[in-house]
């Protein structure tokens, strides 16, 4: 979602824009330090998927910012991504070029542009007013504290949570290292927790009804994404490992937002109706 930026919106936008800018710092910074092997190489990182997740946030942040068309903005990431990579290989001996990191990456942003275009600008113009208030309402709820900050935090909190529990149940249980499945669970968790807390903080303001997806295409999409993490695994034979996850994460939102475009034109139609009753 993306409303065109406004001098009264302005000061709702600076969270994200403060939020793109520390979130890109550490990640420039944490992929351009030198590789350290912190446990033995019995234990396995999900490294492409951390590519998936930074680069998917990255892009997510820096369309709500509206320093730029959302097109624009996914085109400028993902030219970013090949860049970050070469320079780690020359700042940190330690790193090598991957196009697998770079793959990883892309999938992140791609995945965040199958959202975009779900959550666009209705072409209709009573739906375009009840489209900006809605996003102007989100902007309001995650610039407060219980709609912004304490999700951030608490779902951070429970993605760690639950991914260091969850690997240690499969190394002690079952002495696997099941890095990623790990991070799966965990993002999971942490996401369903932090977007609770939005929604609640939405409620308590009564904004605009948020779009509703009928729960049957959940498992729909759980389906896709099964299969999408087999033929994930497969890509390792044309040198692209680790892209099992971040194909399935992909594909999942490529499916589910088939349901959210009409849900989203749904809610924007019914704010704008509910604008035009009040008044």
């Amino acid at each position: 979602m993306q409303p065109p930026t406004s001098p009264a919106m302005a000061i709702d936008v600076k969270h994200w824009r403060w939020a793109f800018v520390t979130t890109f710092a550490i990640v420039t910074v944490l992929t351009h330090l030198p590789r350290t092997e912190v446990l033995d190489k019995a234990h396995v990182p999900p490294d492409k998927l951390i590519h998936f997740a930074a680069f998917g946030v990255l892009a997510l942040l820096l369309v709500r910012c509206r320093w730029m068309p959302a097109a624009a903005a996914l085109v400028l990431l993902a030219c970013w991504i090949p860049l970050d990579e070469w320079t780690q290989s020359i700042i940190s001996p330690s790193r090598e070029f991957e196009w697998a990191d770079i793959a990883g990456g892309w999938l992140g942003v791609a995945t965040i542009a199958t959202l975009c275009r779900a959550l666009r600008q209705p072409g209709i113009a009573a739906e375009r007013d009840g489209w900006t208030q809605l996003n102007t309402a989100f902007d309001s709820v995650t610039h407060s504290l219980d709609g912004g900050l304490l999700p951030c935090l608490t779902g951070a909190t429970v993605f760690l949570v639950t991914l260091l529990s969850t690997y240690m149940v499969f190394w002690i249980g079952l002495e696997q290292s099941q890095g990623t499945i790990a991070m799966v669970i965990g993002l999971a968790a942490g996401a369903s927790v932090a977007w609770a807390l939005v929604r609640r903080a939405w409620a308590r303001r009564a904004k605009p009804t948020l779009p509703q997806v009928a729960p049957y295409w959940w498992l729909i999409t759980l389906g896709f994404m099964a299969v999408a993490w087999i033929v994930g695994g497969q890509l390792a034979s044309l040198n692209l490992p680790g892209q099992a996850a971040p194909l399935a994460f992909f594909i999942g939102f490529l499916v589910i937002s088939f349901p959210i475009r009409p849900a989203m034109l749904r809610a924007c139609a019914a704010a704008a109706k509910g604008t035009l009753t009040n008044g």
